[in-house]
């Protein structure tokens, strides 16, 4: 199974993929430069996560759920953001999760509760370092430990079916 992992945003977007439960590739697309608003932005960024499934061709999308921002306009752009996504994963045939940022850092262990924003990418960026041994930016660790998390789920789902099976 192909698995493309998004730690999606309107200006710098995580993605890893996975293939038979192993991570072969990872990047950031990065539109930190793009001035020209946000709607623009965003439509940019789509198309840029557009190339990356046409690149990979996954069976599914993992994409993190949408959490409440500070600023409401950055909550509504994430959340059109994943709408696109979504709509994308509908129109193509692609399978689509959604990871709550909760889920996802649970299955990695993560110490979470009343943690700065700043430590939970710290956490995200040492766990890559420590299963991967790669050194990362904070969207591309967030975007590993999404996908870790949705593969580790497949296998342990694998493994209840396997002793249910007995």
């Amino acid at each position: 199974m192909k698995i493309l992992a998004f730690d999606q945003a309107t200006v710098r977007t995580g993605y890893a993929f996975f293939e038979d439960n192993t991570m072969g590739a990872f990047g950031l697309i990065d539109l930190h430069k793009m001035k020209h608003g946000l709607n623009l932005r965003m439509d940019a960024m789509f198309q840029q996560m557009a190339e990356e499934v046409a690149k990979y061709q996954p069976d599914v999308i993992v994409i993190e759920d949408v959490a409440m921002q500070a600023n409401p306009s950055g909550l509504i752009a994430l959340a059109r953001l994943q709408g696109m996504i979504i709509g994308y994963c509908v129109l193509h045939e692609i399978g689509c999760v959604i990871l709550k940022p909760t889920e996802w850092r649970k299955a990695c262990g993560f110490k979470q509760g009343r943690v700065k924003r700043e430590q939970l990418k710290q956490q995200a960026i040492d766990f890559v370092k420590d299963v991967y041994h790669l050194q990362v930016s904070d969207d591309e660790a967030d975007a590993i430990c999404i996908g870790t998390a949705y593969v580790a789920s497949l296998m342990a789902a694998g493994e209840e079916k396997n002793e249910s099976d007995e």
